[in-house]
């Protein structure tokens, strides 16, 4: 656990470099975790518990007085790994694909990482600004797809995943070459301005902002490419936080599952943090009709993880395949209706 005071910056590692660390003895009785997340309303739960300050309040209810957590907005889930890895963030909220990347490298090791909860599911749509491509079929090397993360980003692997579907498995990196990295927020401006890419697999609420726009359409999605829904957005982090703070572990629980059942009472007053925080100038209202959309459920189990996993150890992304979902989460995930 980071007992420090210290800043990452958005989304660049450079900032997670500069972070400045404490020393132990300066700071011996009090308790700071540092959260790394990426951005957008599929992580909604960390803008309720920021906001509402939630993850204060159970540290409290646990009998820890000097508490401090920082909300780190940063667009890169390798960086977000990085930083995990490095103690400079104690936990991290992105998709389950990058997840498990860190959980395959960590596998076996002193420290290993493993999935504390789900946050949501949710699809994530593949969104174009030409009207030359109508399926996955009409991309040609030279457009350019916008992911959070090349090759290892959730949207990438749903692109392997189509790719092995249409072209068989020696092909499934057909779509590699065309894949860019870029923010969510950045690739919307870059979707809206035609700079530079003709699609952005996005997931809410960036692809309502896209398909508001003239010119726009969708040509799948995720629950297309999967068979159905799916966790889109997690949390883990590494088995020494996750053993070594019991009661932090305890009310991180307990802030999650207070900002879960927020969301489904007032959609409203959540969608209000998340533009405030966020200085979003998308309307409440088309938030808002996005989040009535059956297909998006803020719930903790974690749902649909092993088709990701299975075509990462198929493509050789992971050295080893979990055997069940319940390989990658931690005990208290165990009683949740996951898969």
């Amino acid at each position: 656990m980071s007992r420090s005071i210290g800043t990452i910056g958005r989304g660049v590692l450079a900032a997670l470099a500069a972070l400045v660390i404490a020393t132990a003895s300066t700071a011996a009785d009090a308790i700071e975790v540092n959260i790394g997340r990426q951005l957008g309303i599929g992580y909604l739960q960390m803008y309720v518990m920021q906001e509402q300050k939630l993850f204060e309040k159970h540290a409290k209810s646990e009998g820890i007085d000097d508490f401090k957590v920082t909300y780190h907005a940063i667009g890169s889930p390798a960086v977000l790994n990085d930083g995990l890895l490095s103690g400079k963030l104690d936990i991290a909220v992105a998709g389950p694909t990058s997840f498990l990347v860190l959980w395959d490298r960590t596998r076996g090791s002193a420290n290993p990482v493993k999935l504390i909860s789900g946050l949501s599911q949710q699809p994530v749509y593949l969104v174009v600004n030409t009207p030359r491509i109508r399926t996955l079929a009409d991309f040609t090397p030279d457009d350019r797809i916008a992911v959070p993360a090349v090759r290892t980003s959730t949207q990438a692997i749903l692109l392997g995943i189509a790719a092995e579907k249409m072209f068989g498995p020696d092909q499934r990196t057909h779509f590699d070459k065309m894949e860019i990295a870029y923010s969510h927020p950045d690739a919307v401006v870059a979707m809206s301005t035609r700079s530079g890419i003709t699609a952005h697999f996005a997931s809410i609420p960036f692809y309502a902002q896209e398909l508001a726009l003239p010119g726009m359409h969708k040509v799948t999605d995720s629950y297309e490419l999967l068979g159905g829904p799916a966790t889109l957005f997690c949390l883990w982090t590494t088995t020494r936080f996750h053993d070594g703070n019991p009661k932090v572990v305890k009310a991180l629980w307990g802030a999650l599952e207070e900002a879960t059942q927020f969301i489904k009472d007032h959609p409203k007053e959540a969608t209000k943090i998340y533009i405030d925080i966020e200085h979003s100038k998308q309307p409440v209202d088309e938030i808002l009709a996005t989040l009535a959309d059956p297909q998006v459920v803020y719930a903790l189990a974690p749902k649909n993880l092993m088709p990701f996993a299975d075509y990462m150890a198929r493509s050789g992304m992971l050295r080893e395949k979990p055997a069940s979902w319940k390989d990658l989460v931690f005990p208290q995930a165990l009683a949740l209706p996951g898969s």
